[in-house]
């Protein structure tokens, strides 16, 4: 069953106290000049803005235990030859099918 936004209790910015929450739109001028209007979280009943934490980004760099190498990643595994059908002449019997109803044209 979903809970409602007005039910999430998010910490006060002063007191780090669980306190229910209250959208509005909010109009903000950045810093080109532009005004924009987005939906800013309060604390209910106040005019106390409760600010979104910033994102943490996982900047893992560099080798790990799965990582593919680069040298594998460029080597070339499949090499076609144009001497033979990219599959088997079994499959191209299966795929024409004998025992199909030939159907014939009255010109």
């Amino acid at each position: 069953m979903p809970i409602h936004y007005s039910n999430v209790m998010l910490l006060h910015p002063d007191t780090q106290m669980p306190t229910r929450i209250d959208r509005r739109k909010v109009e903000k001028t950045l810093e080109d000049g532009r005004i924009i209007s987005c939906w800013t979280r309060f604390v209910k009943g106040t005019e106390i803005e409760i600010p979104k934490p910033e994102r943490k980004y996982n900047n893992q760099s560099g080798e790990e235990q799965f990582t593919t190498a680069a040298d594998d990643v460029l080597a070339v595994t499949y090499k076609p030859d144009l001497t033979q059908p990219p599959f088997p002449s079994e499959i191209v019997k299966e795929l024409r099918n004998v025992y199909k109803k030939k159907t014939v044209s009255l010109a």
